[in-house]
């Protein structure tokens, strides 16, 4: 029997997310979203109850119209006190699939405790770069050229990435892209609208000729006020589409409308942080902002959550 979710899908878990989360456990019966990858292999895994027997575990894709349409069935493996279920995603590009858990026809009743949702992307450990310059961007970078920009990402990558090979910096201009290039004019200055659908400017994403790299997309600013930089936190989805994209400002939105330059190495460094979010890492101080999820616009945060399961990250 094919069971759909009955609820509004308020809570979303993240692979490799090591922060509790009570919420998922109490909703993933009736339907939460698990970020997913392409041929990336995962297992979702749970306290098992004894009273009751393993539920089957049903997973959506939601299209367009907000319609569910099934893309696994699994039973449960017994593993050492758990139920573990698992699965590969064959999606062409990053996204989010709801589940639901039935048992006889109905939603499974049993305790569901301590949710674990892993996963084994893959890509390999080799890394490109993809610098994106929209609008005249160019002109805020002053004494230096764009190549010199991206030469110095590439740096402060090579720097800290020190578990992966980053070999290649690609540099392109929005304007010069073969298909999207006249929606990004190169003389005016495009500043991100803040929460929109297009803010991440993903249709940028997998590049032709580097499909593959991490795309960090350099505009004039994003409008809002004190952020230079933003990423979807997980976003992990190289090769374009939703949560593909790393944005970095130039400028920052300063109180009352004004504006404040910001220097070179602020600006990478703001790179390599947002990538750090991008590949999963949640700041050392737990905060709600980093219970934020925003993807297109649409924040499927968990603010319920407010620890990380880190034990030397307070509140």
């Amino acid at each position: 029997m094919v069971l759909y979710p009955d609820n509004t899908i308020s809570f979303s878990i993240f692979p490799n997310d090591q922060a509790p989360n009570d919420s998922i456990a109490a909703n993933l019966a009736h339907g939460i979203s698990l970020d997913v990858h392409p041929s990336a292999e995962y297992q979702l895994s749970f306290d098992e109850d004894p009273s009751f027997e393993p539920p089957v575990l049903q997973l959506f894709r939601v299209n367009k119209n907000n319609r569910y349409r099934q893309v696994r069935t699994l039973k449960a493996e017994r593993s050492g006190g758990r139920l573990v279920y698992r699965f590969v995603c064959e999606e062409s590009s990053a996204t989010e699939w709801v589940t639901t858990l039935e048992q006889s026809g109905t939603f499974y009743k049993g305790k569901v405790s301590n949710v674990r949702f892993e996963g084994d992307g893959a890509y390999s450990s080799v890394l490109s770069l993809n610098l994106i310059a929209v609008g005249n961007v160019e002109e805020d970078l002053g004494d230096i050229s764009l190549r010199e920009f991206g030469d110095e990402l590439l740096a402060a990558f090579r720097h800290y990435y020190t578990s992966i090979t980053i070999d290649t910096l690609y540099v392109n201009r929005a304007h010069e892209h073969p298909t999207l290039g006249g929606n990004y004019p190169a003389n005016l200055p495009w500043v991100a609208e803040y929460g929109s659908a297009g803010m991440m400017l993903s249709e940028l994403g997998a590049w032709p000729g580097a499909e593959k790299a991490l795309d960090i997309v350099l505009v004039h600013a994003i409008n809002s006020e004190g952020i230079l930089g933003t990423s979807s936190l997980f976003g992990g989805g190289l090769g374009g589409g939703i949560a593909s994209t790393i944005l970095l400002g130039t400028s920052v939105v300063a109180p009352y409308n004004t504006e404040k330059r910001e220097s070179l190495e602020s600006i990478v460094e703001t790179a390599v942080h947002e990538t750090g979010h991008y590949f999963g890492l949640r700041h050392t101080t737990s905060t709600k902002a980093d219970m934020q999820h925003l993807v297109d616009g649409i924040d499927y945060g968990d603010y319920s959550n407010i620890e990380d399961g880190l034990d030397d990250t307070p509140f």
